[in-house]
């Protein structure tokens, strides 16, 4: 059985700024006359209220800073197989929903990241209403084996659990957040999650050559365009974030999986 990773707990996460937020509504209503009590008592509330906004607009807010739109396909269309785009996209829906069926796994919504990038990306508050972000360069180039690869390796971080590095990513957007997330994105990265990850993955599907020429691809694509907020959320980080993310070079996950 995996080993499961402790991770922070999400509410605490979104609590950082919300205190700051808070306090400063506090010593605001203070300022103004507001007796202390009362004061307190509005700063807390003020703090319960922004952490539970901050946790359920996460999921968007993620999207958002790695570029996902929607992948939807124009039922319209009489031959979808007549656009490169469109077969690609309607193919990764089938293939989805084909692994989702096969592992039981509630199938996420999908979205596309207009990047020439080989990555794949997870988010969501919960296993019932994840979704899964894949740049144009990975349905263009990986294989079909490929994608199912890296397909069930997000899939898996999802089933794990992606609530706190959804979270994560929507508070490091807050202006002057950087401080308090840079030292939790360490902890939902680190090497011992992320190869965890890719052997759940290779387990499912039984064929470890898949994950590793998938890597090796996204290695000399283009670089996926990732803010700092998002960097922990992709099959593989951006080269400028993986060191403060502590993740395991690629050639190490390679190896990993070379050796099953």
């Amino acid at each position: 059985m995996a080993t499961r990773i402790r991770r922070p707990r999400p509410s605490l996460i979104a609590a950082g700024p919300s205190i700051f937020a808070a306090a400063a509504v506090g010593v605001a209503a203070y300022l103004l006359g507001t007796p202390l009590p009362v004061a307190v008592a509005v700063a807390a509330v003020v703090a319960v209220l922004t952490t539970i906004w901050v946790v359920r607009r996460s999921p968007r807010s993620a999207l958002k800073a790695i570029g996902a739109k929607p992948l939807k396909i124009d039922p319209t269309a009489s031959d979808p197989s007549t656009n490169k785009s469109s077969a690609s996209e309607l193919s990764i829906i089938n293939l989805v929903e084909g692994l989702c069926t096969t592992h039981g796994m509630k199938e996420p919504q999908l979205h596309i990241v207009e990047s020439d990038a080989v990555n794949v990306a997870s988010v969501g508050l919960r296993r019932r209403k994840a979704h899964l972000a894949y740049t144009r360069g990975a349905l263009n180039t990986l294989n079909r084996l490929e994608l199912e690869a890296v397909t069930t390796r997000q899939l898996c971080e999802i089933r794990r659990g992606q609530k706190a590095a959804t979270v994560l990513a929507a508070v490091a957007r807050i202006p002057g957040a950087g401080l308090i997330t840079s030292s939790i994105a360490k902890r939902l990265g680190d090497q011992r999650s992320v190869i965890t990850a890719d052997l759940e993955a290779v387990r499912l599907t039984n064929y470890p050559p898949a994950l590793v020429t998938a890597l090796r691809k996204s290695v000399h694509a283009p670089t996926v365009g990732a803010s700092n907020a998002a960097a922990h959320l992709w099959l593989v980080a951006p080269p400028a974030h993986r060191r403060k993310l502590r993740r395991p070079p690629i050639l190490h996950r390679i190896a990993v999986l070379t050796d099953l």
